[in-house]
Formats: C-alpha cells, sequence, structure tokens
C-alpha cells in the first residue's frame, strides 16, 4: 500500500519564541528528527509549511499551506489534495520524540484494517487522541475542508470519522513541543 507522508511546519511557534521546525535540539532541528523518523517507512514525503523557502535546503519537497490560516486543517487539506495516495500520514514538527517504531505500528494497524470505511487511524494515549501523528483516508478531504472554513477542532473532526484508535500505553513519543521547557520536560521522561 503506498502512503504519502506529510511533515507539518506551518505553525506560528508563537510560545517557543522561534521557528521551532529550524530549532536544534541534539545536533538535529525539530523537522530533521521528524523526517528521519518517518523516512524509512515512506516512499513519497515532504514537509508542508507556510514559507517553503525556509526548508528547501532539507532534501524534501515543501508544500505550500493551501490557507494563511494558523489551523492544521490547512496543512491536512494541502496534503489529502496530493491525490497520488488514497492514504496519509500526517506528522506535526513538534513531535521530535516520536519513533520509527511507533509509526510502523500506525501502518500495520492500516493493513490488518483494510476496511473500505475506515478513515483514520490515529495513536490514543493516556493524555488523549494524537491527531497529528495520525493516517487519513483521502475520502476525508471534503470534512477537512468544511472543518477549516468552520473553525472546527481537529478531535470534533475525529468524531464525524470512521476512526480506529491504536492504544498506546506510553506517552513520551507523542508528546508535542510548545515551549523551550517542554522540550527539556519531555526529553527526561
Amino acid at each position: 500500500m503506498h502512503i504519502a507522508a506529510h511533515i507539518l511546519a506551518g505553525g506560528r511557534s508563537s510560545r517557543f519564541g522561534q521557528d521551532k521546525a529550524l530549532h536544534i535540539y541534539q545536533g538535529r532541528s525539530l523537522l530533521e528528527r521528524c523526517l528521519d523518523t518517518a523516512a524509512p517507512l515512506f516512499p513519497t514525503m515532504d514537509i508542508i509549511a507556510k514559507d517553503p523557502s525556509q526548508y528547501n535546503h532539507l532534501g524534501y519537497p515543501v508544500l505550500s499551506d493551501v490557507s494563511e490560516t494558523y489551523s492544521p486543517f490547512s496543512g491536512l487539506i494541502t496534503g489529502l489534495r496530493q491525490g497520488e495516495s488514497s492514504w496519509h500520514y500526517f506528522q506535526a514538527c513538534d513531535m521530535p520524540f516520536l519513533d520509527t517504531g511507533s509509526v510502523r505500528r500506525l501502518l500495520d494497524t492500516l493493513e490488518r484494517n483494510k476496511v473500505p470505511a475506515l478513515q483514520a487511524i490515529v495513536p490514543k494515549t493516556p493524555g488523549g487522541i494524537q491527531p497529528l501523528a495520525a493516517c487519513y483516508h483521502q475520502n476525508t478531504l471534503a470534512e477537512a475542508e468544511k472543518a477549516l472554513e468552520t473553525d472546527s477542532s481537529l478531535k470534533l473532526w475525529l468524531q464525524g470519522l470512521r476512526v480506529n484508535f491504536v492504544h498506546f500505553t506510553r506517552e513520551q513519543h507523542f508528546r508535542n513541543v510548545n515551549t523551550r521547557e517542554d522540550l527539556h520536560v519531555s526529553s527526561r521522561i
């Protein structure tokens, strides 16, 4: 099954104080760490950003967000409009602790559950669902476009989809980094 991967780097980074995608942590930018995690698993991968010129040096195609709105739906829609694959994996660039094994588990779940009606494979940790490290079917595009127009939340949007939640007992891999302190706290857990 061909699944395209999209790393989302179109956020504001307002709490971080700089573009967190390019912040260097243990020798690699947060974005590079996410690319390194996904690269072994996907034949097609790109970066989705508001300003593609900032990321051209990384050696992956960089797509411009379809909307100037700072919403995760902007990135999802951009990726889902790349119609070469029926399934798409999305990962936010502020999840630098996600490992290849956890992503592989999502893909294995997708392979085992080829239910035609299934629209999403989403991790669920003790802290809640993780919709920005998940797989979405191409047929969620229209719903994502509506959600962007209505300023819906990802969690509310998921309630209207046919989702297979994959349970993970450890939350550490899915922690996102909003501040510099989050980066250092997460690395110690």
